[in-house]
């Protein structure tokens, strides 16, 4: 605590514990704030809330910072007219280093955490437990074709393909505090697209609680994936009527790859060799099978590359 006089001269001071004093008493009494040492711009900003505090006869309070044997430390000051004297400021000083470093921390966290929302590529939504978009980074902005004002005057049901799943899946994040699925959204143009989304609710000790959400595009490798079902079911379709009809020939029918592996064969084939069962024979070669006590005409055999 210091007693600044009209001249900004510190006239007097008074602390509670003198190790709390970073700078001797001789170095700042019957001295001018710009006689001290302090920075140029911390001369402006005392001299200008000392002035405030005269003129406008209310308490002027900032923060600021001091490097004392190379460490950063934080103080709060706050100067106010003295109404028993003429023009004079008491002044108080706080260190609040520790407070003021907890504080960058989390201030640090929060950039961290907003660098790494706004760069996630897919969709990033926060929203609040009635479903209102609070924030969505820029990639889901680009998949849903929508402004980020536009998105922020809307809620996540406007954008759900189906209102009733929505509904449930409302229950089930509020009871469950998570929700991993799948999940479809209706962007402006009316596309319809497929996210696999996982979710998460987060319950503050201050503030409003709200859910995050990481969605990822899969609607082309769900498209791709149901082609290759679509050509699968086709060509065991093809494949049983091909077995069909050379089942129904009268002469023996096989294929090979280029490794001479058998891999199509028919029953009539089958019986030649003395098998029943065509695993016995497909994917291998000949004579790993074919011995001459089930030979009964080589002669006649037929093959079929």
């Amino acid at each position: 605590m210091f007693l600044i006089d009209k001249d900004l001269v510190f006239r007097d001071y008074f602390t509670a514990n003198e190790d709390r004093l970073k700078f001797p008493p001789h170095v700042f009494l019957n001295k001018k704030i710009s006689e001290v040492g302090f920075r140029p711009d911390l001369v402006e900003l005392f001299e200008k809330l000392f002035r405030n505090a005269v003129e406008t006869q209310q308490k002027q309070q900032k923060e600021y910072n001091l490097e004392i044997d190379g460490k950063i430390e934080w103080y709060q000051v706050s100067f106010e007219k003295m109404h028993l004297t003429d023009n004079e400021v008491l002044c108080i000083v706080n260190n609040i280093s520790l407070q003021k470093n907890d504080e960058i921390k989390a201030l640090d966290r929060v950039k961290e955490y907003k660098d790494f929302f706004d760069n996630t590529q897919g969709l990033m939504v926060k929203h609040d437990l009635k479903g209102k978009i609070l924030h969505i980074n820029p990639s889901g902005t680009k998949i849903l074709e929508y402004t980020t004002e536009e998105l922020f005057d809307m809620n996540m049901s406007d954008l759900a393909a189906n209102k009733e799943r929505y509904i449930n899946y409302e229950k089930k994040i509020k009871s469950d505090k998570a929700f991993n699925g799948i999940t479809r959204l209706t962007s402006k143009s009316g596309k319809v697209i497929t996210f696999q989304i996982n979710n998460v609710l987060f319950e503050p000790l201050y503030g409003q609680p709200f859910v995050l959400c990481n969605g990822i595009d899969i609607s082309e490798s769900l498209k791709a994936h149901e082609e290759l079902e679509a050509a699968s079911i086709s060509i065991n379709e093809e494949r049983s009527l091909l077995r069909t009809i050379i089942d129904n020939i009268p002469i023996n029918i096989y294929t090979k790859n280029t490794k001479f592996e058998k891999t199509l064969i028919n029953q009539k084939e089958l019986e030649y060799i003395g098998l029943a069962d065509e695993n016995e024979v497909l994917g291998k070669k000949t004579r790993n099978y074919l011995t001459r006590k089930r030979l009964k005409n080589p002669k006649s055999r037929m093959n079929w590359l």
